[in-house]
């Protein structure tokens, strides 16, 4: 810029003054002043009348009829959106609109179901991003565009190309203002002592009185009954009976907070909006491999209104993926003949659907507060509210009658020795996540509170 200053000594130099001051404005660089000089075309001797202008006007997306080649958002290609142009009738100015695009997850349910949601923008929490009169500069058979956006929570510049129906696009975004949880997070250490919600690294925390029976849990020749506080049974499953619990199912003498150390390492959450994680691809799971080459758009976050409050979006290919590996093949796995109303099943799932929605739409709701105990100065959960409600309804669909016998199936291929329990689990965790005390359902009173489930973290 410094050198372009020189352009405002002497009126001689005054058109060439006024052209690159007009590029600056628009945000396109010296590379484009020839193009904005001839009127936004790549030939100023041909008559403009006599060129048939290429449509530009459609939705451009991966596979359609314009066709988005490649998106990438801060140097990563960033999948599963779309970008709207409209340009005027001589293809000087478009206003282009940056939105997101329908998945159809009904497929990955054996279709008794529809499940379907839109993603947001490109850029986290943001539903579409309208960019008026942005002028296009035609070079040959292409067109180029190049501009910022500023807002309150974040700044966005992109830059693209259009040729034949086919689009590129380069976005670089970043949050601004109060970023705290912006850097680099280790996992906290484990803390071998007591059974207690500020259990590290991983932690759940419910305000409920109500007990939940698990009946006996065999360890070695005896078994230990467990009938307690739907926090406390969580305490156990990750605590003290942990190990025992593992070695049953995984064949591996370790603690569940041991594991989740052997998996996740540490977090970074970028001032662009991505997290990534150093994560173990290690099979053997007391013996961690460390890999951080993690893609930075998998997951992104962005803040809420409330302080202490923030979401995370997860990418909608990998969503796709993750949900495809998780949910079998119910229509082909379920037996043909079961007791139960399927109908009532699925209203059931239809219900549940309607909970996941917005969470794989917009993100998932999650708090984060800071502290000075022992275990971790940041501690980071799924609103609790929104995990406890969705909790119950799981356990609704596990319980129904109908979709029973197939739950029961997997708990008995799966969990060996412990199956039981689980089973007893199910049954009764309902009562411990809706009310706040009561021994049965004739004196069950008051509600249970949120239903805290998150990881704590240092800084390195």
């Amino acid at each position: 810029m410094k050198n372009k200053l020189f352009y405002l000594i002497g009126v001689a130099t005054f058109l060439c003054y006024t052209s690159t001051f007009t590029s600056c404005i628009n945000g396109v660089d010296d590379e484009y002043l020839e193009l904005v000089n001839n009127g936004g075309s790549g030939n100023s001797n041909k008559d403009d009348e006599a060129i048939e202008l290429p449509d530009l006007n459609g939705d451009y997306v991966a596979g359609g009829e314009f066709e988005l080649v490649k998106m990438t958002y801060n140097g990563e290609e960033l999948t599963g959106k779309a970008v709207n142009i409209a340009a005027d009738e001589q293809n000087q100015t478009a206003t282009i609109t940056l939105t997101g695009t329908e998945q159809d997850l009904t497929e990955m349910l054996g279709g008794l179901m529809e499940f379907k949601f839109t993603t947001l923008s490109p850029v986290p929490g943001v539903k579409e991003i309208i960019l008026p009169n942005v002028k296009l500069y035609n070079s040959g058979t292409s067109y180029l565009f190049k501009g910022e956006v500023i807002e309150p929570t974040y700044i966005l510049s992109y830059e693209g190309t259009i040729e034949d129906g086919k689009m590129n696009i380069n976005l670089t975004h970043e949050l601004v203002g109060d970023n705290p949880l912006a850097g680099t997070w280790i996992l906290a250490p484990l803390k071998d002592t007591g059974n207690s919600p500020a259990y590290a690294p991983l932690w759940f925390e419910c305000d409920s009185k109500v007990k939940v029976d698990l009946g006996k849990i065999q360890a070695g020749s005896f078994g230990l009954p467990v009938n307690q506080p739907i926090q406390g049974i969580i305490s156990l499953l990750t605590g003290s009976m942990s190990s025992m619990i593992m070695n049953g199912i995984l064949g591996q003498n370790i603690k569940v907070e041991q594991l989740v150390l052997n998996m996740l390492r540490d977090i970074t959450a970028e001032k662009s909006g991505s997290i990534f994680a150093t994560y173990s691809y290690s099979e053997d799971v007391t013996t961690p491999q460390w890999s951080s080459e993690m893609s930075h758009n998998i997951l992104r976050y962005y803040y809420g209104e409330e302080e202490g409050k923030f979401f995370v979006e997860a990418n909608a290919d990998f969503l796709a993926n993750a949900i495809g590996g998780l949910i079998p093949s119910i229509a082909t796995s379920a037996p043909i003949t079961r007791a139960g109303d399927p109908e009532q099943t699925k209203a059931i799932g239809r219900e549940l659907v309607a909970m996941l929605i917005p969470l794989l739409r917009d993100g998932i709701p999650c708090e984060y507060t800071f502290d000075n105990v022992q275990n971790g100065e940041l501690a980071i959960n799924i609103e609790g509210e929104c995990l406890r409600k969705l909790l119950l309804k799981v356990l609704e669909l596990a319980n129904d009658e109908y979709a029973k016998t197939f739950v029961e199936e997997f708990i008995n291929s799966s969990l060996g020795d412990f199956a039981g329990n689980i089973k007893l689990l199910l049954q009764n965790a309902p009562a411990g996540l809706t009310y706040y005390e009561g021994t049965s359902p004739e004196n069950y009173s008051g509600e249970c509170g949120p239903a805290k489930l998150g990881l704590k973290f240092v800084r390195p």
